[in-house]
Parts: C-alpha cells; sequence; structure tokens
C-alpha cells in the first residue's frame, strides 16, 4: 500500500496495513535537505528538493508544500525579508492605514510569491505521483486576516471595528479559495489551512465572525475542485473541534494541548484525528521514549480515524533517529 492510499483511505474509512505518518516538516526538511531556509521559502525548486528528500529518506506517508504564512499576505502588499537561515518574517505590513486598503482581489499569476507555492506543489506531485499524498497549504480566514495587519490593531479592531473585520474576512475568504484551486490544478492531493490564530479568539468571537468565513471557504472550495481539506490549529483547541464535521473537514491536525481521548470523543469517529505529539517531545526525548508515547497514542486512537504526527511542524534539530522512531512506531 502507498502512503498516498494508506492516507486517503484513512480519510475515507478504509482499511489500512499500518497506521499512516504525516509529520509537517518544514525547517527540518530544509536542513535534512542541505538548504538554507531563506532558499527555501524563497525558491520552489529548493523548498521541494528538501521535501522530497525528506519524504523518501523517512518514509512519509504525505508531505505537505509549506514554508510560512506569509503568502498571502504578500499578495496583498506585504514586505517580507528572507533572512539566509532562518524564518522569514514581516517588514511591512500589507495595511498600514486601513482607510487605503481598498480590497481588491489580487490577481494569482502576478503574485511570485503564490506562484512559487502553486509550482513547488506541482513539483512535488509530479516527482511522488501516486506514491504519496501530496499537500498544499492556505491561511484560514482569520489567520489570513491576522497577517495583513499589526496583531495588537487585528484583535482590537475585532470589537472597535467589526465592520472592517467582517469586510477583510470575506476578502481572505476569496483570496484563500482562489489560491487552494489553484494548488489543486497543479496537483495537491489535500490543502491544509491553518488556523493559529482561533485558538486565541474566544468561542464567541469565532463563531460570529470566523466559523461562517471557514464554512464558506470550505464549500467555496469543494464548489470548485475535487479534494481533501485539513484543518491545521496550533496550541489549545478543544473547544472548536465540535465545528469540525458542521464545517466540513476531513482531517483536523491537533496540537499536543488537546487530549487524545478528548478530542477522539468529539469527533465522533467522522472526522480523521492528526496529532498531537509534542514536538518538543520529539525534539528532546529518546527514539525509545519516542515509540513508547507514539504507542500510546495507537492505542487511544484505535476506533478512530487517525493519521500520526507531531501536533505542530516538527523542530529544525530533531534528532533524525526521533524522527525515523516516528516512522517506525506505526510498523511494529
Amino acid at each position: 500500500m502507498t502512503g498516498y492510499e494508506r492516507i486517503m483511505n484513512t480519510i475515507e474509512g478504509k482499511p489500512v496495513d499500518h497506521t499512516p505518518v504525516w509529520p509537517f516538516v518544514m525547517t527540518f526538511a530544509a536542513k535534512y535537505g542541505g538548504v538554507p531556509y531563506g532558499a527555501f521559502a524563497s525558491d520552489h525548486r529548493e523548498m521541494a528538493k528538501a521535501l522530497i528528500k525528506t519524504a523518501e529518506d523517512f518514509d512519509l506517508d504525505g508531505i505537505t508544500v509549506d514554508s510560512d504564512a506569509y503568502r498571502e499576505a504578500t499578495a496583498c502588499g506585504a514586505q517580507i525579508v528572507y533572512p539566509y537561515d532562518d524564518l522569514p518574517y514581516l517588514n511591512a505590513n500589507a495595511i498600514t492605514e486601513k482607510e487605503k486598503f481598498f480590497f481588491q482581489q489580487p490577481v494569482i499569476e502576478n503574485c511570485p510569491r503564490l506562484i512559487d507555492k502553486i509550482e513547488g506543489v506541482r513539483r512535488v506531485k509530479e516527482y511522488f505521483k501516486e506514491d504519496k499524498a501530496v499537500a498544499g497549504w492556505i491561511e484560514a480566514p482569520l489567520q489570513c486576516a491576522g497577517t495583513l495587519y499589526p496583531m495588537d490593531e487585528f484583535m482590537t479592531d475585532i470589537y472597535e471595528d467589526p465592520h472592517f473585520i467582517e469586510e477583510l474576512v470575506n476578502f481572505t475568504t476569496e483570496l484563500g479559495t482562489a489560491f487552494a484551486v489553484e494548488q489543486v490544478k497543479a496537483g495537491a492531493d489535500i490543502i491544509g489551512i491553518g488556523d493559529a490564530m482561533a485558538s486565541l479568539v474566544s468561542p464567541a468571537v469565532y463563531e460570529e465572525y470566523f466559523l461562517p468565513a471557514t464554512k464558506k471557504l470550505v464549500q467555496e472550495i469543494r464548489k470548485k475542485v475535487k479534494v481533501k481539506l485539513k484543518y491545521h490549529i496550533c496550541g489549545q483547541s478543544t473547544h472548536l473541534l465540535k465545528y469540525s464535521e458542521e464545517i466540513g473537514f476531513d482531517i483536523v491536525n491537533i496540537d499536543y494541548l488537546v487530549d487524545m481521548d478528548t478530542a477522539v470523543g468529539m469527533v465522533h469517529g467522522k472526522t480523521t484525528i492528526k496529532g498531537n505529539i509534542n514536538p518538543v517531545t520529539l525534539l528532546t526525548q529518546t527514539p525509545e521514549k519516542i515509540s513508547e508515547i507514539c504507542r500510546g497514542l495507537l492505542t487511544q486512537a484505535a476506533n478512530q480515524k487517525f493519521i500520526l504526527s507531531p501536533g505542530c511542524e516538527v523542530a529544525k534539530n530533531t534528532p533524525v533517529e526521533n524522527m525515523r522512531a516516528l516512522v517506525q512506531s506505526t510498523r511494529i
């Protein structure tokens, strides 16, 4: 059974030979593949080279083509700095004065960083074909909106300027839909939808502003293309799991702060759970301890559609032997 078959069968509730393993590797892949992170984040050829080597050498079932949370922000006018071997960071926000932001959708083919991601997906998928599941990535409406202007102003405006937030979220929903569709056309089997900021807002605020937008995003993507969708929320997201079926996600990625037994009880076996090893544990513990933790998770999720992975990104300096222990734990 191929990694692609293993992940798709799991999502569809069909038998698999063993639990699929699909860690989120960006900085780890760049280091392992010998690519400075500045190049990984700015050149799809370098990113694809590192991701392909990592997925092959560790026999991962799936691989995500992603580097940072600022691709959509850059398309809207944000200025990004690429350190030689570190994460990109914002040098200037896309929104500096709200009254001068006109909500004009960027044309994807005129946006170098969006095209770069799309071509990265294409290159990785053309290499693996049906051997491994290949995922593209977009930022969720809330997450994308929060990258367009300073975080403190964004959080304040949720209460002080809700009309602007509503306009902005409608804008990011449309942008995310278009970006997802182009990645699927390039070959993505799955689209990851990052929503790290969702754990920072209250359930009431999420329900009022961001739940409708996220549902619309999923609906619009599904109207246009056939693809599996994964929701990725960093941090404590237990209160958001109840929405996974309502929104229509195929996979929900839970972080280590979410109790696995609670998560299994909340998704009722309908949505595939992906997670939820602490990335710090994967970085610092012995391979034997990693294997023990993984086997415990496999037991907890025995009656649940489940993909084994850390709760968030694998740290850059995670020992190679710990990554191997992660993968091999499902095959004992």
